[in-house]
């Protein structure tokens, strides 16, 4: 659930981006106040000197509710994501893309260097357009085999286990250490022990396949937005695709 002062940031977004149609770039300055005090120390990090020549743009976001926005340095594009409050969620966040960006199934991340929790994310701009569910047939086999290869990742990639599994044992120490909590923490382990070694197909997940997660470019998807991607079900992924695309039975 979005906190009030998350909410409040991506409101200032939304009008930030009705703006951005009368002004089609900007820079840090012009940025809102409460997004640019809430990004500009690691923005600095990493443009360093430069960011005062950095074009912003605002980019539609997705139904997590992050501000994002195209950053153009010279020749160098990138895409700057916003995160909320939750540490654990930009934390888990950053390492799936990290991961999709390493096994080419998306944008290369450029900071933070580490995982560690940071405010944003900065990525490359990745090529491609959002595909057409009315030409699936043309690019279903490419689709197929591409979520077959990123389904293939292994599971050892999430050095943070199953993201399910993290949040239930970061709420279990948020409660106490009393015994019937001890319990639980031990339910818990043993659940995803037995996952993890079960025949379904539990993985690497992206969880929120829609036309606006994923650009094609006639050769390659490249995945984006992994806010609600983690370790999970694989066919959790199909079945977005089937309901997005209106596939039926035999196509899906």
């Amino acid at each position: 659930m979005p906190t009030i002062k998350t909410l409040i940031t991506y409101l200032l977004f939304l009008l930030f981006t009705v703006y951005a149609h009368a002004k089609t770039t900007y820079t840090i300055s012009e940025l809102p106040a409460p997004i640019k005090q809430k990004i500009e120390p690691q923005l600095k990090e990493f443009f360093k000197e430069d960011l005062e020549q950095v074009k912003f743009e605002a980019l539609a976001g997705g139904m997590s509710g992050t501000p994002v926005y195209k950053a153009t340095l010279k020749d160098n594009i990138y895409v700057v994501r916003v995160y909320g409050d939750n540490e654990l969620a930009a934390y888990e966040t950053t390492l799936l893309t990290r991961i999709a960006g390493n096994h080419q199934f998306g944008s290369k991340v450029y900071y933070p260097l580490n995982n560690k929790p940071t405010r944003i994310l900065i990525s490359g701009f990745a090529n491609g357009k959002a595909p057409n569910p009315s030409e699936y047939p043309q690019y279903k086999n490419n689709l197929a085999k591409s979520l077959r290869e990123l389904h293939s990742i292994t599971t050892q990639a999430l050095p943070m286990g199953a993201n399910l599994f993290v949040r239930s044992r970061a709420s279990l120490s948020k409660v106490g250490q009393l015994g019937p909590f001890l319990e639980g923490l031990s339910i818990i382990n043993k659940i995803e022990n037995a996952l993890t070694r079960s025949p379904f197909r539990f993985g690497i997940t992206h969880q929120d396949l829609n036309t606006l997660n994923f650009l094609y470019d006639g050769k390659k998807f490249t995945y984006i937005d992994w806010a609600d991607g983690g370790f999970g079900d694989q066919m959790g992924d199909v079945a977005n695709l089937t309901l997005e695309f209106g596939l039926d039975d035999k196509q899906a």
